[in-house]
């Protein structure tokens, strides 16, 4: 049966509680940090010295790796919402400088959570993501949190260790792990491939999409956040993992006529033979661009929908 938690439920849930949530000034971190707001007192983390704006306790801690000294964010902590982490880049990139993924999004990781649980910590919210299970869900069911994980580039290996360090302390201690695998998200202020599509999309540029015929999961910011709120307000206990998604599945070209029609504007998407895109992005070095916008990567988020949480989008709409 669904845990069911009202909205009064969910204020009072809320309202006794310290989150501190890494990451803030990101793209999730500027959506998640107001909502947080009107509930709860919240800590932001940067690894940087940040201006006065944000209207909440920040503390700078540096890099984020295995060294990270936590214990003085973490005094009063109730719960921790580590949204911070080294983003996917491309796969050249990637296999120049494997370690330092494993560094911040491993490393980093564990040792937070080890100083939680040590702390005290309730709660500790770990945003993953779906290249632990995969890179593409072609001739195949879609993804699911039972699967073997099946990580393919430095990104998502680190992702993955982070995973089994978070189960282990979990295990071990009284910390609550969440561990969120979404897959790419969108809304004002994305990063990587969004702003990149986004970008185009405003200069009027002609992208040759319309051949494209995948299926593809996303997650509206919006719709994550949520997540993140309706997890904070339940008694968590151990381990658990959380595909979490919009609603239905699109092609890429679908996505990108929602996505112009929300900018008010009108995509110039023309068709162009896919064999011959794929090769060419490819041979730019753009492997993983190209594989993001032909594969199809579906998802099953029955899981969550069982548990009681429903998202807020529907991008197959």
């Amino acid at each position: 049966m669904a845990d069911v938690v009202s909205d009064s439920d969910r204020v009072d849930a809320y309202s006794r509680r310290r989150v501190l949530v890494t990451g803030a000034t990101g793209f999730i971190g500027r959506h998640l940090v107001p909502t947080l707001m009107q509930h709860c007192d919240v800590v932001a983390v940067t690894r940087r010295p940040t201006p006065a704006g944000l209207g909440v306790r920040t503390i700078c801690v540096g890099e984020i790796g295995r060294g990270t000294q936590w214990d003085g964010a973490l005094d009063g902590v109730d719960a921790v919402v580590h949204v911070a982490g080294l983003a996917h880049r491309g796969l050249v990139q990637q296999r120049a400088s494997p370690d330092v993924y494993r560094e911040v999004n491993a490393f980093g990781t564990v040792a937070l959570a080890a100083a939680a649980a040590r702390q005290g910590v309730r709660d500790f919210i770990f945003l993953s993501s779906i290249a632990v299970n995969g890179s593409a869900s072609a001739d195949r069911s879609p993804f699911t949190e039972g699967d073997t994980p099946r990580p393919k580039d430095a990104y998502a290996v680190s992702k993955a260790e982070a995973e089994n360090g978070l189960e282990e302390i979990a295990a071990r201690s009284s910390l609550a792990c969440t561990i969120i695998r979404p897959p790419l998200v969108y809304g004002r202020g994305a990063l990587g491939n969004i702003a990149m599509l986004t970008q185009a999309l405003k200069r009027n540029v002609p992208l040759p999409l319309a051949s494209i015929k995948n299926a593809r999961a996303f997650l509206s910011v919006a719709s994550l956040v949520d997540f993140v709120v309706w997890r904070l307000a339940r008694s968590n206990r151990g381990s658990e993992t959380f595909i979490v998604a919009d609603t239905g599945h699109v092609s890429t070209p679908v996505f990108s006529s929602h996505l112009g029609t929300a900018m008010g504007l009108r995509p110039r998407l023309f068709r162009f033979p896919t064999n011959i895109l794929s090769a060419g992005l490819r041979a730019s070095g753009s492997a993983s661009l190209a594989e993001s916008m032909l594969s199809s990567l579906e998802v099953d988020i029955s899981k969550v929908r069982k548990a009681g949480w429903m998202p807020l989008s529907d991008t197959g709409a």
